[in-house]
Formats: structure tokens, C-alpha cells, sequence
């Protein structure tokens, strides 16, 4: 059977000499077979010009792959054997051939850093609940329809049937990512906060990049009680959006929740510190400098910082909430962002 494999992957690469998928099985075929003990013989396969940008991509991914396991003493067929979910990506790459299925699968590996282990990723998982078996599956205008069903829905105050709403435009495309940002903001509206951290991490998986994303996360976490993760989410934001003063207020109120005084203070100096994006978070900037002057004011009475807090916080306290409030219940202060999503076409 591996002799007959490595004869088709042979054949392909003569009908297309460039395809990154193909080299990288053959190479997995003549080293299960013994044709080759030289790791390096993937690196060779794997540096010729790729056919599209995508598998380019690919290839970069594959060979940080490879480097990894000549690192840790180990040959490019072990690496394969060893990392769960690596055989189950190649059957990705090659049934999910069409760019709107591969895309997210490529940007969620890239985000976690190329240098890192891929099995760090359940790459098995994201093919089951990402990547319809064939792509025909897929319908997109219909998850449209959906959506602006959902948003409907949700205008009219009926957030469970536009959370439904949304998980039915989910099924008709995984990889549409504002429906499944739609349905956890609606899913958070009944108070469903731990399925909608489960959907806000499905948007993560296919937009790593967006500061929003990692906002909504925060607040979720902030709401079920998991104080840490939300603070990193926050660092996250300001991390990729230095002038968001949102993330960076939204950090300084968790910190007042949990009574630590010097972490409050840090945060609003390092607030004071950035430039703002706009208007909107100049604005909170401003708020954030009367209240870092009011907390320092009543620590220099106080006789100590810890002191000063608590006289600031019975009295002034940081003026933002989570839009969910926090674990425990709290009034809703910060306005979140449009839940809206409009169509692709």
C-alpha cells in the first residue's frame, strides 16, 4: 500500500511539480519506506516555489515542523507519528482545498507562533468542527440569511431565537466568523456566558488577529469569574491596539474588583502613558486621569497607597464595568461594541 501511495503522490507532482501537499507525502512514503534517513531531504522537497500564496504559507508551517523535530532528535516520519493531529492537517490540506476553508486553519496555526510545537494544536478538532467533510457542504448565502435573520431577531429583544439563529447560520458555514461572534454576544444577552466564551474562542480560532475578539473574551471571562485570563485578554488587546483606552479600562476595573491597589495604579500610569486612537478612548483617558489623581490624592492623606484605595474606592472607584458586569452581579456601565453583522456579498 505505501508503494502504491508514494506512486500517486509521483504522479501528482508531474501534474503539478509545485504542490506543497504532494512533496511533503512523498517524503512521509520514501522514509517509511526506507528510501531516505535524511531529514533534510523535506527541507529540499519543500523549498521550490509554491503554486499560491496559501501554500506557501503552508510550507513555511511544515518547515518549522520539520526544524522542531531535528531539534529534538527526532526524524521528519516520527514527527509525523508523534504530533497529534499532524496527519489528520495533511487530509485537511487536501480536501479543503478551496481558500475560504484553509485560510482560518492556516491563520490559527500561524497565531500560536511557527516555532512551537504543533501539537499544541488540536488540529483533529478544528478539522471536525471547522471543516466540512466535503466543501460543498458549505452555504454560505444561506448563513447569510441566517445572520440577518439573528440580527433581526435581536433588534426585536428576542436574543434566545437569535442565538438560535445564529448557531443555525454556524452550521450552515463553520467558518463564518460573525455568526459565531453574533451568537455568543446573544447567547451572553440570556445569560448563557459559558457558551459564549465557547463560541467567542471559535472566532478566535478563525480571526487571531482582532483585538475585539480578545475584548469579548475578556469581558466573558470577567463575568463567569476567571479574573486572570480576562486581565492576560486585556493585555492581549493593548498588546496588538497600544491606543485602545477600552481594554486598558476595562483592565484597571477588574483590578479595583479585586482590591489590588498597586496593580490599579500600574494600570493607569501605563494608560496615561499610551496615545490614544480616537476620540472615544481620549475621552477615557481624561477618565482615567481624574481618577488615577483621586486615588493618589487620598493615598498621600491615607499615609499608604492601600489605604488611600479603599477610601477611593468607597467613595470614587474606577467608572467602567464590563458590559456583562462582573462575577457576582454589577451594574452595566461600558457600552459595548454593534452586535450587528451586515452580508459578505
Amino acid at each position: 500500500m505505501q508503494e502504491e501511495a508514494l506512486a500517486c503522490y509521483e504522479k501528482m507532482l508531474k501534474i503539478d511539480p509545485s504542490d506543497a501537499t504532494a512533496k511533503w507525502r512523498r517524503g512521509l512514503m520514501m522514509s517509511a519506506t526506507g528510501r531516505t534517513k535524511d531529514d533534510r531531504y523535506y527541507w529540499k522537497e519543500l523549498t521550490s516555489k509554491p503554486g499560491s500564496e496559501i501554500a506557501g504559507r503552508i510550507q513555511n508551517i511544515i518547515k518549522t515542523s520539520i526544524m522542531n523535530a531535528d531539534e529534538q532528535g527526532l526524524s521528519g516520519y516520527d514527527i509525523i507519528i508523534m504530533t497529534p493531529g499532524l496527519i489528520q492537517m495533511m487530509g485537511v490540506l487536501i480536501t479543503g482545498s478551496e481558500k475560504g476553508l484553509l485560510e482560518p486553519f492556516v491563520c490559527m496555526l500561524e497565531a500560536g507562533g511557527q516555532s512551537s510545537n504543533l501539537g499544541m494544536f488540536d488540529v483533529a478538532k478544528y478539522a471536525e468542527e471547522f471543516m466540512p467533510t466535503n466543501a460543498s457542504d458549505r452555504d454560505p448565502d444561506l448563513a447569510d440569511d441566517l445572520l440577518e435573520k439573528a440580527n433581526n431577531l435581536a433588534d426585536g429583544g428576542m436574543f434566545a431565537e437569535a442565538a438560535e439563529a445564529a448557531g443555525e447560520a454556524v452550521a450552515a458555514d463553520p467558518g463564518f466568523a460573525d455568526a459565531h461572534s453574533a451568537r455568543a454576544t446573544f447567547l451572553a444577552k440570556t445569560g448563557r456566558y459559558k457558551e459564549a466564551l465557547e463560541s467567542t474562542d471559535k472566532v478566535l480560532g478563525l480571526r487571531p488577529d482582532s483585538p475585539d475578539s480578545h475584548g469579548a473574551k475578556g469581558m466573558l471571562l470577567e463575568r463567569v469569574g476567571r479574573t486572570a485570563e480576562a486581565a492576560a485578554c486585556y493585555d492581549q488587546v493593548s498588546k496588538m491596539a497600544p491606543g485602545d483606552m477600552i481594554a486598558r479600562y476595562l483592565k484597571c476595573g477588574l483590578l479595583a474588583s479585586v482590591g489590588d491597589a498597586r496593580g490599579l495604579a500600574e494600570c493607569y500610569r501605563a494608560a496615561l502613558e499610551a496615545k490614544p486612537d480616537g476620540k472615544k478612548s481620549a475621552d477615557m483617558q481624561d477618565d482615567m486621569r481624574v481618577e488615577y489623581r483621586e486615588l493618589m490624592r487620598r493615598a498621600k492623606a491615607a499615609g499608604s497607597l492601600e489605604a488611600g484605595f479603599a477610601k477611593f474606592m468607597k467613595k470614587t472607584g474606577v467608572g467602567i464595568e464590563p458590559i456583562w458586569g462582573r462575577a457576582g452581579g454589577s451594574r452595566q456601565v461600558f457600552g459595548g461594541r454593534r452586535v450587528r453583522a451586515g452580508r459578505r456579498r
